[in-house]
Protein backbone atom coordinates (compact mmCIF):
# COMPACT_ATOMS: atom_id res chain seq x y z
CA UNK A 1 0.00 0.00 0.00
CA UNK A 2 1.31 3.23 -0.71
CA UNK A 3 1.59 6.48 1.01
CA UNK A 4 -1.02 8.08 -1.02
CA UNK A 5 -3.36 4.96 -0.15
CA UNK A 6 -2.57 5.06 3.78
CA UNK A 7 -2.88 9.00 4.24
CA UNK A 8 -6.56 8.91 2.42
CA UNK A 9 -7.59 5.94 4.11
CA UNK A 10 -6.29 7.70 7.41
CA UNK A 11 -7.84 11.06 6.62
CA UNK A 12 -11.44 9.12 5.89
CA UNK A 13 -11.07 7.66 9.03
CA UNK A 14 -10.95 10.93 10.75
CA UNK A 15 -13.37 12.46 8.89
CA UNK A 16 -16.24 9.93 10.10
CA UNK A 17 -14.76 9.58 13.63
CA UNK A 18 -15.29 13.15 14.16
CA UNK A 19 -18.82 12.95 12.01
CA UNK A 20 -19.59 10.05 14.62
CA UNK A 21 -18.48 12.15 17.74
CA UNK A 22 -19.87 14.89 17.24
CA UNK A 23 -23.28 13.60 15.81
CA UNK A 24 -23.13 11.66 19.55
CA UNK A 25 -22.55 14.88 21.20
CA UNK A 26 -25.65 16.44 19.53
CA UNK A 27 -27.61 13.76 19.96
CA UNK A 28 -27.95 14.16 23.76
CA UNK A 29 -28.64 18.12 23.04
CA UNK A 30 -31.75 19.92 22.70
CA UNK A 31 -32.59 23.84 22.17
CA UNK A 32 -35.58 25.04 24.19
CA UNK A 33 -36.06 28.84 23.75
CA UNK A 34 -32.60 29.51 22.01
CA UNK A 35 -31.36 27.63 25.07
CA UNK A 36 -29.23 24.56 25.16
CA UNK A 37 -29.75 21.97 27.19
CA UNK A 38 -27.84 18.62 27.44
CA UNK A 39 -29.46 15.74 28.48
CA UNK A 40 -28.37 13.02 31.02
CA UNK A 41 -26.69 16.09 32.98
CA UNK A 42 -25.57 15.63 36.67
CA UNK A 43 -28.14 17.17 39.21
CA UNK A 44 -28.45 18.35 42.76
CA UNK A 45 -31.10 17.79 45.54
CA UNK A 46 -31.98 19.88 48.85
CA UNK A 47 -34.61 17.91 50.88
CA UNK A 48 -37.05 18.43 53.52
CA UNK A 49 -39.47 16.37 54.95
CA UNK A 50 -40.79 14.02 57.57
CA UNK A 51 -39.87 10.73 58.79
CA UNK A 52 -40.79 7.85 61.23
CA UNK A 53 -38.22 5.92 63.13
CA UNK A 54 -39.08 2.39 63.59
CA UNK A 55 -37.04 1.72 66.69
CA UNK A 56 -39.10 4.97 69.71
CA UNK A 57 -41.89 4.90 67.16
CA UNK A 58 -42.02 8.77 66.93
CA UNK A 59 -42.51 11.05 63.85
CA UNK A 60 -39.07 13.07 63.09
CA UNK A 61 -38.23 16.03 60.85
CA UNK A 62 -35.32 15.25 58.28
CA UNK A 63 -33.03 17.45 55.71
CA UNK A 64 -31.07 15.72 52.94
CA UNK A 65 -28.51 17.62 50.20
CA UNK A 66 -27.18 14.63 47.50
CA UNK A 67 -25.09 15.18 44.75
CA UNK A 68 -26.03 12.82 41.94
CA UNK A 69 -23.90 11.94 38.97
CA UNK A 70 -25.12 10.38 35.86
CA UNK A 71 -22.39 7.96 34.32
CA UNK A 72 -21.58 7.62 30.94
CA UNK A 73 -23.71 4.31 30.86
CA UNK A 74 -27.14 5.13 29.69
CA UNK A 75 -29.43 5.52 32.87
CA UNK A 76 -26.59 4.17 35.65
CA UNK A 77 -26.18 6.69 38.28
CA UNK A 78 -23.90 7.35 41.38
CA UNK A 79 -25.31 9.41 44.50
CA UNK A 80 -23.42 11.02 47.51
CA UNK A 81 -25.32 13.19 50.31
CA UNK A 82 -26.01 14.12 53.60
CA UNK A 83 -29.16 13.23 55.53
CA UNK A 84 -30.09 14.52 59.04
CA UNK A 85 -33.19 13.36 60.79
CA UNK A 86 -33.79 14.23 64.52
CA UNK A 87 -37.31 14.61 66.91
CA UNK A 88 -37.29 18.26 67.06
CA UNK A 89 -37.33 20.98 64.46
CA UNK A 90 -33.96 21.97 63.49
CA UNK A 91 -33.46 25.12 65.28
CA UNK A 92 -34.38 23.27 68.74
CA UNK A 93 -32.95 19.96 67.62
CA UNK A 94 -32.81 17.06 71.02
CA UNK A 95 -29.87 14.82 71.41
CA UNK A 96 -31.72 12.48 69.45
CA UNK A 97 -30.69 12.39 65.98
CA UNK A 98 -29.28 10.33 63.04
CA UNK A 99 -26.50 11.75 60.70
CA UNK A 100 -26.24 10.02 57.22
CA UNK A 101 -23.35 10.27 55.06
CA UNK A 102 -24.22 8.37 52.41
CA UNK A 103 -23.17 6.57 48.98
CA UNK A 104 -25.55 4.82 46.60
CA UNK A 105 -26.13 3.61 43.27
CA UNK A 106 -28.81 4.16 41.17
CA UNK A 107 -30.94 4.13 38.30
CA UNK A 108 -32.52 7.48 36.19
CA UNK A 109 -35.58 7.50 34.27
CA UNK A 110 -35.30 11.24 32.63
CA UNK A 111 -37.75 13.15 30.18
CA UNK A 112 -38.11 16.73 29.33
CA UNK A 113 -40.84 17.61 31.83
CA UNK A 114 -39.82 14.44 34.42
CA UNK A 115 -37.07 13.09 36.64
CA UNK A 116 -37.61 9.67 37.93
CA UNK A 117 -34.61 7.90 39.96
CA UNK A 118 -34.11 5.28 42.38
CA UNK A 119 -30.43 4.96 45.12
CA UNK A 120 -29.26 2.52 47.28
CA UNK A 121 -25.92 2.17 48.82
CA UNK A 122 -23.85 2.39 52.04
CA UNK A 123 -23.97 5.26 54.28
CA UNK A 124 -21.82 5.64 57.89
CA UNK A 125 -24.31 7.03 60.61
CA UNK A 126 -23.49 8.84 63.67
CA UNK A 127 -25.63 10.54 65.88
CA UNK A 128 -27.38 9.43 69.83
CA UNK A 129 -30.74 7.59 71.22
CA UNK A 130 -32.77 7.66 73.35
CA UNK A 131 -31.48 4.84 76.11
CA UNK A 132 -35.27 3.79 77.19
CA UNK A 133 -33.95 5.47 80.80
CA UNK A 134 -34.11 8.85 82.59
CA UNK A 135 -31.41 10.36 84.56
CA UNK A 136 -33.52 12.37 87.32
CA UNK A 137 -36.14 14.19 84.67
CA UNK A 138 -34.02 14.21 82.13
CA UNK A 139 -33.76 11.23 79.30
CA UNK A 140 -30.63 9.10 78.58
CA UNK A 141 -29.33 9.46 75.22
CA UNK A 142 -26.65 6.58 74.11
CA UNK A 143 -24.20 7.66 71.09
CA UNK A 144 -23.09 5.48 68.22
CA UNK A 145 -21.07 5.30 64.91
CA UNK A 146 -22.31 2.78 62.70
CA UNK A 147 -22.40 1.73 59.26
CA UNK A 148 -25.86 0.89 57.41
CA UNK A 149 -28.04 1.18 54.59
CA UNK A 150 -29.29 4.09 52.84
CA UNK A 151 -31.93 4.24 49.82
CA UNK A 152 -34.21 6.74 48.35
CA UNK A 153 -36.65 6.95 45.57
CA UNK A 154 -37.31 10.51 43.74
CA UNK A 155 -39.91 11.82 41.30
CA UNK A 156 -39.43 14.99 40.02
CA UNK A 157 -41.40 17.31 37.91
CA UNK A 158 -39.13 20.00 36.54
CA UNK A 159 -40.58 23.90 36.31
CA UNK A 160 -37.66 24.17 33.65
CA UNK A 161 -35.48 21.55 31.81
CA UNK A 162 -32.86 22.01 34.94
CA UNK A 163 -35.19 23.35 37.96
CA UNK A 164 -37.61 21.25 39.65
CA UNK A 165 -39.80 20.41 42.54
CA UNK A 166 -40.19 16.74 43.73
CA UNK A 167 -40.61 14.45 46.41
CA UNK A 168 -38.58 11.55 47.42
CA UNK A 169 -39.34 8.60 49.77
CA UNK A 170 -36.46 7.44 51.80
CA UNK A 171 -35.11 4.59 54.10
CA UNK A 172 -32.32 4.55 56.21
CA UNK A 173 -31.06 1.50 58.29
CA UNK A 174 -28.40 0.94 60.91
CA UNK A 175 -28.53 -0.93 64.13
CA UNK A 176 -28.83 2.01 65.99
CA UNK A 177 -31.49 4.21 64.00
CA UNK A 178 -33.75 3.61 62.10
CA UNK A 179 -36.42 5.70 59.94
CA UNK A 180 -38.27 5.78 56.84
CA UNK A 181 -40.17 8.81 55.42
CA UNK A 182 -40.99 11.50 52.95
CA UNK A 183 -39.21 14.59 51.42
CA UNK A 184 -39.98 17.23 49.34
CA UNK A 185 -37.31 18.80 47.71
CA UNK A 186 -35.55 21.22 44.95
CA UNK A 187 -34.30 19.85 41.54
CA UNK A 188 -31.05 21.88 39.87
CA UNK A 189 -29.60 19.94 36.89
CA UNK A 190 -26.18 21.17 35.15
CA UNK A 191 -28.44 20.69 31.85
CA UNK A 192 -27.49 24.38 30.83
CA UNK A 193 -25.32 24.73 28.23
CA UNK A 194 -26.21 28.40 26.93
CA UNK A 195 -27.54 30.29 24.18
CA UNK A 196 -27.37 29.64 20.47
CA UNK A 197 -25.37 31.97 18.83
CA UNK A 198 -26.61 34.13 16.11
Amino acid sequence: MNIFKKTSLTITFFVFYNIIVYAQKRENEFVSDSSIYKIGSNWLTASVGLGYNLNLRIQETNADFSYQYQTKKSNICMQVGYHLTSDEFFLNRSLQKCNDIHLGAGWRKETIMNDFAFFIGPSYAYGSSFAHYYIGTEKAYKGFKTVGLFSDLQFTYKLFYDVGLGICIYYSLNKSYQVAGVQFHLYFSGAYKGKIKK
